[in-house]
């Protein structure tokens, strides 16, 4: 939700600016209005209600929405296999029929896997 301060800073913006209140292409395409506008909640609101104003008025200018959550969760996955498959082969590596001895190290590398 848009609170008064946010409001505040685009009308003094569009009011400073060349662009009628109503005129949203001017608005969304007007570079010292929107770097003003900016300047203004960022100094006047928290982070978290920038980002808000932010995403309002990238969605009213019709800027393309950019979701790339499904690339951060399949990075996460990708290296939680990477992670999984290296404790396996040293598993499988320090098995008496291989040659190898189970050490402390080991058990540790075991149980900080399970709590995956």
């Amino acid at each position: 939700m848009l609170t008064v301060a946010k409001l505040d800073c685009l009308a003094i913006a569009v009011a400073e600016s060349t662009c009628q209140p109503n005129d949203l292409a001017c608005i969304c395409t007007n570079i010292p209005l929107n770097d003003r506008s900016a300047s203004c909640i960022s100094s006047n609101c928290t982070i978290k209600q920038a980002l808000v104003a932010k995403n309002f008025t990238q969605v009213e200018c019709g800027a393309p929405i950019r979701n790339r959550t499904k690339v951060v969760s399949y990075t996460g996955m990708s290296g939680m296999v990477i992670a999984l498959i290296t404790v396996l082969l040293r598993m499988i590596q320090r098995l008496p029929f291989y040659g190898g001895v189970f050490g402390l190290d080991d058990v540790v590398i075991l149980i900080s896997s399970v709590r995956f």
